[in-house]
């Protein structure tokens, strides 16, 4: 199944300091070191006020956030590899496999709620937090009530660090053993 990287890399966000960084020492030497004219001063100031704007937008659009990967479940082995590839990055026997179960806060302008996760630890390899990016479909863990607002269902995680489709995160909780655990619940209309 496939998993989307989610959020940004340290590596976006080191380039996008740096980038912003040089264009800002960049800018103040020219100023400092040349004489500028009104109309010059009133550019480079737009440069400034909007550079690291255009900077984030680059980095955002050329730079990926992570790998995108692919999980495999099969004869009780669970392969991580890169999806463009095929490198396996990681496999081991599903019961060498860490596999823990919790939520994580969303919050938007609008408002905010919990997701559940799941975080799976494989030997000699990060450990994936994977979320699910179907907003369709109300996803919860057995003993959580998110019209209540309680999740007492396993604990709380960080954001997830890849996200898969709806069809694909119930599918990955039946086969991690978590299925009878995992709540579906349609919204009105979808």
């Amino acid at each position: 199944m496939p998993l989307e990287p989610f959020g940004w890399s340290p590596r976006v966000i080191l380039t996008v300091v740096a980038a912003v960084g040089a264009c800002v020492v960049i800018i103040t030497v020219v100023i400092l070191w040349m004489g500028l004219t009104q109309r010059e001063v009133t550019a480079v100031s737009f440069l400034i006020l909007f550079g690291p704007v255009v900077a984030v937008i680059v980095a955002a659009r050329f730079l990926a956030t992570g790998p995108a990967l692919k999980l495999t479940i099969q004869g009780g082995t669970l392969t991580v590899a890169r999806r463009r590839s095929g490198r396996v990055i990681a496999r081991a026997p599903l019961s060498d496999a860490a596999v823990s179960h919790g939520y994580y806060t969303v919050a938007t302008q609008f408002a905010s709620g919990c997701q559940p996760s799941i975080a799976i630890a494989l030997p000699g390899a990060r450990p994936l937090r994977i979320g699910t990016s179907d907003t369709r479909i109300v996803y919860y863990w057995k003993g959580d009530d998110p019209w209540k607002r309680r999740w007492n269902e396993g604990k709380r995680m960080g954001m997830p660090t890849h996200l898969v489709g709806g069809f694909h995160w119930v599918d990955l909780a039946r086969a991690l053993g978590l299925g009878d655990r995992l709540i579906v619940h349609p919204l009105p209309g979808a």
